[in-house]
């Protein structure tokens, strides 16, 4: 792909988009550690780091929490569940997204969220050198898109 000029980047989720599905220990910083960017966002930051053999060097964000309460579970397993009597508080990002500058000079725009209704498990990556270009999506996971810059 020859230098390294974009990177885009997202995991797309929607198992929470519906603001009565019960809480989940995901939804606690307690229990998860963070929210949609450690959960999903790390994901496409080491894919990022895999292909471009690069490493961001600094970053500008945003995370957002579009639902911060939700209903406890009466049952729960695994990501889905019954919502029960009372409530609980969110204490986790729902969506990140961010821009990142990676070391050999790069732009890089990163989002991850869980609130993507419509998508399941979409990660996209999109990648644009001096010499070529790729793209792919797990949910199209046979096909990978690349152009050669070369042969214009």
């Amino acid at each position: 792909l020859g230098t390294i000029h974009h990177v885009r980047a997202q995991y797309l989720q929607d198992w929470i988009v519906d603001p009565q599905a019960p809480m989940s220990w995901r939804l606690d910083k307690s229990k998860a550690g963070s929210g949609a960017l450690g959960d999903i966002g790390a994901h496409i930051i080491d894919l990022a780091h895999f292909i471009t053999g690069d490493s961001i060097r600094r970053v500008s964000g945003r995370l957002h929490t579009f639902v911060g309460e939700r209903p406890l579970p009466a049952e729960h397993s695994g990501l889905s569940g019954t919502a029960g009597t009372g409530t609980g508080t969110v204490t986790v990002d729902d969506a990140a997204v961010f821009l990142a500058e990676f070391r050999g000079g790069a732009m890089g725009v990163f989002e991850a969220t869980r609130f993507a209704n419509g998508r399941k498990n979409a990660i996209r990556i999109e990648v644009n050198g001096s010499a070529g270009s790729l793209a792919f999506d797990f949910e199209d996971m046979n096909l990978l898109h690349f152009f050669d810059g070369t042969e214009v």
